[in-house]
């Protein structure tokens, strides 16, 4: 259902009243952002092994077990609606969080620019996301097979670890 709707056409395209288009509308946008806090924001377990095996399945399950509600997400971002704005706002506060933790256990590189240190990781999982049509055109098959959601968490996985986090010692 989500993955045909906009966040502005409920009202935009119906005959109904409008003030039950805007509670249409806040409906939907409050269900995707409640759906976005459970799916992501519980914290890390503390002391990880691994620091971003968690984070990562979260995401991946994500990409492979709700597809509307990235493709809803994505529209509200791209369209830089309220909800889209408040979803972004989210997302950096939840990143913010792990990067947070990770930092006080001593597993982030030292002198990196605390901001960017969630901004990138979370550019990163966003461009995949708003670009998954493109990147399914790249790929043998889709990038929510579990093949390939495999091979791009690896890779994520890389960026991140070499760039951001030290392994525990």
């Amino acid at each position: 259902m989500m993955a045909a709707v906009s966040p502005a056409a409920p009202a935009a395209t119906s005959d109904l009243d409008p003030s039950l288009d805007l509670n249409l509308v806040s409906t939907v946008d409050d269900y995707a952002m409640s759906s976005l806090v459970e799916l992501l924001a519980a914290p890390l377990p503390s002391a990880p092994a691994d620091p971003i095996a968690d984070v990562a399945q979260r995401v991946t399950s994500m990409m492979a077990e709700h597809t509307e509600l990235i493709d809803y997400l994505c529209r509200a971002l791209v369209e830089n609606t309220p909800p889209g704005v408040r979803i972004f706002d989210t997302l950096v506060e939840i990143s913010t969080g792990y990067w947070d933790q990770l930092a006080e256990q001593g597993l982030t590189h030292p002198g990196l620019d605390p901001l960017f240190m969630v901004l990138s990781p979370l550019t990163l999982v966003l461009g995949t996301f708003l670009l998954r049509s493109h990147l399914n055109r790249q790929l043998p098959e889709a990038l929510t097979t579990p093949t390939q959601l495999q091979r791009w968490q690896d890779a994520t996985r890389t960026i991140i670890e070499r760039g951001q986090l030290r392994r525990p010692d």
